[in-house]
């Protein structure tokens, strides 16, 4: 029942955890070196996040509020954008799950 302040000017490529960890197991499978990136295939605000999550869990989306990064004084700087570029890894087979469907999963998933 209490607000939750999300960013509308901050981006990023959410990545389920058991899609990270399939994509860990593919690149040592195939034997990869280097660094590569797992980031989810869609770049989402924080706030249009939160309101996706809403959505699934059938939150009350009223309490999700959009603020913005740059009126937030922050211990450090923050691009706006921290999506990945993930394409590499898509390359080789790395194939997360949408961020809907990954939400829906937690959902099913959770202990009521």
């Amino acid at each position: 029942g209490e607000k939750v302040y999300a960013f509308t000017d901050e981006y990023r490529t959410p990545t389920y955890a058991a899609d990270a960890a399939a994509g860990l197991l593919l690149l040592l499978e195939q034997k990869q070196t280097g660094i590569w990136h797992l980031g989810g295939k869609e770049s989402i605000s924080r706030f249009d996040f939160i309101l996706l999550a809403a959505k699934v869990f059938a939150l009350d989306e009223s309490l999700m509020v959009p603020s913005l990064q740059k009126e937030v004084k922050m211990p450090a700087a923050r691009p706006a954008n921290v999506s990945l570029d993930s394409s590499a890894t898509y390359e080789i087979g790395f194939s997360p799950k949408g961020m809907e469907e990954n939400l829906q999963l937690i959902h099913s998933t959770k202990r009521h």
